[in-house]
C-alpha cells in the first residue's frame, strides 16, 4: 500500500513538474480550448496551462481522503482502499497523458487538432478503456461502503445483493472498457468521442436495472 501511495504522489505532481520545466519554452500565446470541429476557438497566456496540473494535485488529495474513508468502513482487509488507490493511479495517468497532449498543442500553437499525428479523443478514451478494464477486474473485491463500487439505492440492501451487483458491474465495466479501446483503434475525432460516450451511457441503465432486480429478488426470499 505504501508503494502505491508513493506512485500516486509521483503521478499527482508529475504534470506540474513537467509543465514548469517546459514553461520557458512555450510561446506566450497558446490555444486553451478547441471546438467540436477540432479548431482552436480560445487563446490565452502560457500560464493558463498550469490549470490542469493543479487540478491533478487537488483531485489526488481528494481521492486519497476517499481511500482512507472507504478503508475505514471495511471490517477486515483493505480491498476498498486498494481499489480506490488503483482508480487514482490510473486516473492520474490519464491526467499525465492529457498534460502531455496540451503541452504538444501549446508548443506547436496548434490551430487545428486534425493536423496533429495523435488524436486527443483516442488518447483519452483508450486510457479510460484500460481504466475500466482494470477497475472492473477488481470491483467484485469491494466491500460494502459509502464511496466506491456500484452503489445504487438497491445494491446496498444487504451484503448478498452488494456482492452480486459488484460482480455484474465489474463485468459490464470490463466489457465497456474493451469495446471502448476497440472503438478508439478504428475511429478518431468526434466519431471516437460519440461512440465511446455511447458505450458509457449504455452501461449505466444496465447496472441500474440489474441492481433493482437483484434487490427485488432478495426481498422475495424468506
Amino acid at each position: 500500500m505504501k508503494t502505491m501511495k508513493k506512485i500516486c504522489y509521483v503521478l499527482m505532481f508529475l504534470p506540474l513538474v513537467i509543465t514548469l520545466i517546459c514553461m520557458p519554452f512555450l510561446p506566450d500565446r497558446i490555444p486553451t480550448h478547441f471546438g467540436i470541429d477540432g479548431t482552436a476557438d480560445a487563446w490565452g497566456g502560457k500560464y493558463s496551462i498550469l490549470l490542469l496540473p493543479v487540478i491533478s494535485i487537488l483531485m489526488g488529495d481528494f481521492m486519497l481522503v476517499m481511500a482512507k474513508l472507504a478503508g475505514k468502513q471495511e471490517k477486515t482487509g483493505n480491498n476498498n482502499e486498494k481499489l480506490t488507490m488503483l482508480i487514482l493511479c490510473i486516473t492520474l495517468c490519464i491526467f499525465c497523458g492529457i498534460t502531455g497532449f496540451q503541452l504538444a498543442t501549446a508548443f506547436l500553437a496548434a490551430e487545428d487538432l486534425g493536423t496533429l499525428p495523435v488524436d486527443m479523443n483516442q488518447v483519452v478514451f483508450i486510457m479510460m478503456g484500460v481504466l475500466l478494464v482494470c477497475l472492473g477486474n477488481q470491483m467484485p473485491k469491494a466491500r460494502m461502503n459509502d464511496y466506491i463500487g456500484l452503489r445504487t439505492p438497491w445494491s446496498v440492501v444487504n451484503e448478498a445483493v452488494w456482492k452480486k451487483c459488484q460482480k455484474f458491474g465489474g463485468i459490464t465495466m470490463m466489457a465497456s472498457g474493451a469495446i471502448m479501446v476497440v472503438i478508439c483503434l478504428f475511429s478518431r475525432g468526434n466519431s471516437c468521442f460519440l461512440w465511446s460516450m455511447g458505450v458509457l451511457i449504455l452501461q449505466i441503465p444496465l447496472d441500474l436495472i440489474y441492481s433493482w432486480q437483484a434487490a427485488k429478488q432478495a426481498k422475495k426470499q424468506p
